[in-house]
């Protein structure tokens, strides 16, 4: 066995919370894409109910990835620098903002 002490990997293992992030960013732009084709959908079928109703769905998913994104940059921003408790806290404090 090469190396079976967990404390050896677990500084370079990647964050529950961070994981958590990605797959959520990738729910929501999968679901801006599915959204987008909805929406060329009923504009070519040229109902303007389900294209309103498409367009926002599009619009907010992409406002929620977005938001996604910029809590993701924070947080790798985070675990990137030595943190310091109030580097930490105003980190926290800007996550809280995006939100």
């Amino acid at each position: 066995m090469e190396n079976d002490n967990p404390e050896s990997y677990a500084s370079s293992a990647l964050p529950m919370h961070v994981f958590a992030l990605r797959v959520a960013l990738s729910l929501q732009v999968c679901a801006a894409a599915l959204s987008a084709a909805a929406l060329l959908t009923y504009v070519r079928q040229e109902n303007a109910a389900g294209a309103y109703t498409s367009a926002l769905a599009m619009i907010i998913t992409l406002v929620a990835a977005y938001h996604y994104h910029a809590i993701l940059a924070v947080r790798t921003r985070e675990r990137a620098r030595a943190a310091s408790s109030s580097g930490r806290r105003d980190d926290e404090l800007e996550v809280d903002g995006l939100r």
